[in-house]
């Protein structure tokens, strides 16, 4: 090469000395790390309790529409104490989760300099789903509570005389659904009976749904975003639904879906009531628990931005569509005649 550049009239160049390589090459590695720094801090590595699936996907399709994927979002759809355990070792910067954290667990990723901010972003409703041909129409708390722990163990108990046994149906025996019903109606003093299962371990909602659906003796316990049908969403491409969260409008329909039947529950026949959005507002209905999203990410990262976009009025609004109730309401007076 030296001959050639030299035949050529151009004058060989000297090696660089060892120091300067050592240079060179450090200042390549460091250009190399803030690369990779940059590209780490803008995606944004979220775990998700599976049940609430439906409702954080439609935030990320839009969040990302809007920020013209600057901020990628990967999400990781897995059980609550997963989303835990991916927070606290740092492969997640952000969860969204149905309870706050622990103070040990707060403390533990302050300590590791991961400060989580937590903030409530909607409440869930439980939904309480049966087959199309099961004649009930509402079920009290307490009657609930005999179904979970083993107490009433055939339909024919509770006046469906056509039915036979009871199968009751949750996504994952380990998951935050069943936590929050156990917790709610049998207590530490009573266990799940023995006509109560799990699907699989898949944390699929929609496979309860189908099985209810399909099945005349099933009961299902379900999110109610997994329950509704938003017309005004349902077929909208993500740049229509960034168009209507953006607007003032507030118009969202809310049917539930016709392959299965959601039940009325109350304390008692006469305060039953399903997991509408209004009930959930006034605590007219039981099964209700708040969703959390926990934030790690500092200022400036992915994690971060993803984090003000779902707790923002836009981000709260398109979980309105989905059946939730979010923390900041957006409300819409309608006069009866």
């Amino acid at each position: 090469m030296t001959l050639a550049i030299s035949a050529c009239g151009g004058k060989p160049q000297p090696a660089a000395s060892a120091p300067d390589a050592a240079v060179a090459s450090q200042a390549d590695n460091n250009s190399r790390e803030s690369l990779r720094n940059r590209r780490s801090t803008a995606i944004a590595r979220v775990a998700c309790d599976a049940t609430f699936e439906n409702i954080l996907q439609q935030e990320i399709d839009v969040f990302e529409y809007r920020t013209d994927f600057k901020y990628p979002v990967l999400p990781y759809y897995i059980s609550e104490a997963q989303c835990i355990d991916s927070l606290m070792s740092g492969i997640v910067d952000v969860a969204v989760i149905s309870r706050p954290l622990s103070a040990y667990e707060t403390q533990r990723l302050t300590d590791r300099g991961r400060k989580p901010h937590t903030t409530e972003i909607a409440i869930d409703g439980i939904a309480i789903i049966v087959n199309q041909d099961n004649p009930l129409e509402l079920l009290t708390t307490e009657q609930l509570a005999d179904i979970l722990s083993g107490k009433y163990l055939s339909w024919k108990d509770l006046g469906a005389d056509k039915l036979g046994d009871i199968r009751v149906i949750f996504d994952n025996p380990r998951s935050s659904t069943s936590r929050s019903l156990k917790e709610k109606l049998l207590g530490d003093s009573l266990s799940f009976g023995s006509s109560v299962g799990a699907v699989s371990d898949s944390l699929d909602s929609r496979r309860v749904f189908e099985m209810v659906a399909k099945n005349p003796n099933a009961i299902g316990v379900i999110g109610v975003s997994w329950v509704t049908r938003d017309l005004n969403s349902v077929d909208m491409t993500v740049a229509q639904r960034n168009d209507y969260s953006d607007s003032y409008e507030v118009e969202p329909d809310l049917n539930f879906r016709e392959e299965i039947k959601v039940l009325k529950i109350g304390k008692t026949a006469e305060d039953a009531v399903r997991p509408w959005q209004a009930y959930l507002f006034d605590g007219s209905y039981p099964l209700w628990r708040s969703i959390y999203m926990v934030n790690t990410g500092g200022n400036g990262t992915g994690a971060h931005s993803f984090y003000v976009f779902v707790t923002s009025w836009i981000g709260q609004k398109l979980m309105q569509e989905t059946g939730i109730l979010p923390k900041v309401i957006h409300t819409q007076v309608v006069q009866l005649k």
